[in-house]
């Protein structure tokens, strides 16, 4: 016979019962609860073979959440294995399934319905990171219908080489203090200092450019370094150096201090030396700043001549400063800029002609299908380009990275954390934050600056003594450093 409409089943509870347990659940957890800070995983893969790099956690928030075992942490908590002494500090958090949802709504997770494996858990009491191993869902099976909360089974997490930059210090601490962490010597004749906690990036497979340029903009973009290891899907960036600021002069003529064209203006001036200018409010415009000239040619009053049109001949621009309005010839608006040279006897006045225009270059690059930039493509040539600009092609994806632990710049010590790859003695590691530049001298990725009890460095070196190994380590290697086979 069919189930009574009146009695609800197990498995098919109502609402209000089910609003019921869940109220209660909630209750509970708050009362004995703890605030626990979840941290969501970011899996950064090479875009090739979808392997995993490493991974981020940069956001966090909180939930309180039941601690299940309260008679300690779970067993075996430590043992001996043949890596040496492990500690798998094993805990349970039961989290309500409906302040889960609250918590988690506004954050990006990989299972968005529940906690994910993968990802981690803050614990303020003990101050440990807790990698969440399993979460089970299902257990009351579905009481009322319903699933009420979600019990998480956690260990202490092993850090990697993994960016835990959530916002909260005492989280973010614990990256720098327990990372492994490796020092690298740096050549002399670097530019600037790194900054504590700013990524740094090798360019060993970066590609390069050189531009060129013809009636102010660019023609031609020419590749001296192809780099390695690109994707034609995801090409990179192409960044090209800016042109000068707009309304920069480029003629001027010769004027008295009411802009009116002066065959002959000034005295006392000296011939080779540079000058600063002023801009005048009483006439035109009154904009402009920055104009500075030499004077190449003097009249015989020991001034300018514009005679014939001859003043940008006797004169040179040396910086066309920004800003200035040219003369507008047969307009009954504000003609242009008029500027006073200082020095001499202040009696120098010049009107600006014509002033710059300018427009930022654009360009794209072209990725072969064996990872090398292959061309560059001008999309936008620009205008106003005095010299050729800088090109600058973003990194590979294959080039190294780190974060900045600590920087000595009278000892120009290095020390790294979260590397991805092996920084080379032939690459220059640029700060991402301080435009630092510097190139190694020595490395050794074997020494952990942040244990006292790896001896990598010492195994290393007798089994290199025991076999020779100069044709290759057949069975690879944990690391190397400067000079080693």
């Amino acid at each position: 016979m069919p189930t009574s409409p009146y009695f609800p089943s197990y498995y098919g509870g109502t609402s209000g019962e089910q609003g019921l347990v869940q109220d209660l659940v909630d209750e509970q957890i708050k009362l004995f609860g703890t605030d626990i800070y979840y941290l969501p995983r970011t899996l950064i893969t090479d875009g090739v073979l979808d392997d995993i790099i490493y991974n981020k956690f940069e956001s966090q928030f909180q939930v309180e959440m039941l601690l299940q075992n309260v008679e300690g942490f779970g067993s075996p908590s430590e043992f001996i294995s043949k890596f040496g002494l492990r500690i798998t500090d094993e805990v349970r958090f039961i989290v309500s399934q409906r302040r889960w949802e609250a918590a988690s709504d506004s954050y990006t997770l990989t299972v968005p319905t529940r906690p994910n494996e993968g990802d981690l858990l803050y614990f303020p009491l003990t101050k440990d990171l807790y990698e969440i191993k399993f979460v089970e869902r299902e257990d009351p099976f579905y009481q009322l219908g319903k699933i009420y909360y979600y019990t998480m089974t956690a260990e202490i997490y092993e850090y990697g080489s993994d960016d835990i930059s959530t916002g909260v210090q005492e989280i973010d601490v614990l990256e720098t203090l327990l990372s492994p962490s490796i020092l690298l010597f740096m050549d002399p004749g670097g530019i600037s200092n790194f900054t504590v906690g700013e990524e740094v990036v090798g360019d060993e497979f970066l590609a390069k450019a050189d531009a060129n340029i013809s009636g102010g903009s660019i023609n031609s973009i020419t590749i001296t370094d192809s780099g390695s290891n690109y994707s034609s899907t995801l090409p990179p960036s192409v960044t090209i150096g800016s042109p000068p600021t707009p309304g920069g002069v480029t003629n001027m003529q010769t004027s008295g201090d009411n802009g009116v064209f002066n065959t002959n203006s000034g005295t006392g001036y000296s011939s080779g030396v540079t000058y600063n200018t002023t801009t005048m409010t009483n006439y035109g415009p009154g904009t402009g700043s920055g104009l500075t000239i030499r004077i190449d040619n003097l009249s015989g009053q020991g001034g300018v001549t514009g005679f014939g049109g001859q003043t940008m001949s006797n004169i040179t621009i040396i910086n066309s400063g920004s800003g200035y309005t040219k003369d507008l010839t047969g307009s009954s608006g504000p003609e242009g800029s008029l500027v006073r040279v200082d020095g001499g006897n202040n009696d120098l006045y010049l009107r600006v002609n014509y002033v710059s225009v300018t427009s930022q270059a654009t360009a794209t690059a072209n990725v072969s299908s064996t990872g090398i930039v292959n061309g560059i493509t001008i999309t936008d040539a620009g205008s106003g380009y005095t010299s050729a600009p800088t090109i600058t092609i973003d990194y590979s994806p294959k080039d190294n990275r780190a974060e900045v632990k600590s920087w000595d710049a009278t000892t120009r010590k290095l020390e790294i954390v979260n590397r991805t790859g092996t920084f080379t003695t032939a690459e220059t590691i640029t700060g991402l934050t301080s435009g630092a530049k510097w190139s190694p001298e020595s490395y050794d990725t074997l020494n952990n600056t942040n244990s006292e009890y790896d001896q990598n460095r010492e195994i290393e070196t007798a089994a290199d003594d025991i076999i020779d190994w100069t044709e290759g380590n057949p069975f690879g290697e944990a690391g190397n450093f400067t000079g080693s086979i």
